[in-house]
């Protein structure tokens, strides 16, 4: 039987022919030790090839963990190009748990009720929709991350296309409240030499989106604040990170992030180490196609 599901960590994720550009970006980020959460991906196929479904049930359970939530994406090999990103034509769901629910939304994914917008962008962009309604795109399936805070980072000002900096986005709660304009994000630019911190606009957020464990789905509330900042610290590691993985590409790149910040005791002090009080997680990073000629 062809083999249809592989780990990220597998050199096989990293052929985007097979599992999509999305999922391959994030295996070469992953083997270049940036830090990727753990996962697995069902490769591109026929919709009617139903072979993965066992594998992908195994892979659940090894990769994220029996009853693990899960972030579940669709990758295809037209996304993340350098000329083009298919941003959002795609869909994702976030907060998924357990392996009967993670096996129903790859099947979901993999509909092609769900990627038949695919095929009109292919259509838009090239004339023809060719291959892009061909076969079902992959789908990522990953630990999802409790973030704090998340946003995207940008190694290039993806309107003026100056390099002199990284201007990073930032939101609070899970990172689709950013990547979906929910929110005008807190901007921070951060020095591409030394990392320090530039500049920072306050943004305004009214929505938070989290994982509430004990009912085990996506949870919605209102606040009346603005988005989050990023310490000194938190704002250097996006920034390196981003700049890793700018190398790892060889272009200007935009980078999906998230945080994870350790909890604090009643007396104030980080229950981890008071030298890593947050884990900073890279969940996507693509080239920027709208950086100036």
């Amino acid at each position: 039987m062809t083999q249809r599901v592989w780990a990220l960590s597998e050199p096989a994720a990293c052929d985007g022919a097979r599992v999509g550009n999305k999922a391959a970006g994030l295996a070469r980020l992953m083997a270049a030790g940036l830090p990727v959460p753990e996962g697995f991906v069902v490769g591109v196929a026929p919709a009617v090839d139903e072979s993965w479904r066992e594998p992908a049930r195994a892979a659940y359970e090894t990769w994220c963990g029996a009853g693990a939530a899960v972030a579940v994406r669709s990758s295809s090999p037209y996304e993340d190009q350098p000329d083009r990103s298919a941003a959002s034509v795609l869909p994702s769901r976030l907060g998924i748990r357990g392996a009967q629910w993670v096996e129903a939304t790859i099947a979901e994914l993999r509909h092609p009720s769900s990627w038949e917008g695919l095929g009109r962008y292919a259509e838009g962009v090239f004339g023809t929709a060719g291959p892009a309604s061909a076969n079902a795109p992959a789908v990522i399936v990953q630990r999802l991350v409790r973030a704090q805070a998340a946003g995207v980072a940008f190694t290039a000002h993806p309107v003026t296309g100056s390099r002199d900096r990284v201007l990073i986005e930032v939101g609070a709660g899970l990172g689709d409240v950013v990547t979906d304009g929910l929110l005008v994000p807190t901007m921070i630019e951060v020095a591409r030499d030394g990392l320090a911190v530039l500049a920072e606009r306050p943004g305004v957020q009214r929505v938070v989106h989290s994982f509430d464990e004990e009912a085990g789905g996506l949870a919605e509330r209102r606040t009346a604040g603005g988005p989050p900042t990023l310490s000194a610290a938190e704002a250097e590691a996006v920034a390196g990170a981003a700049l890793a993985a700018e190398e790892l590409f060889g272009a200007p790149v935009d980078v999906e992030w998230a945080i994870e910040r350790v909890a604090v005791t009643p007396g104030g002090a980080p229950s981890g180490s008071a030298e890593s009080p947050y884990r900073l997680w890279i969940v996507q990073a693509r080239p920027i196609t709208t950086l100036p000629a």
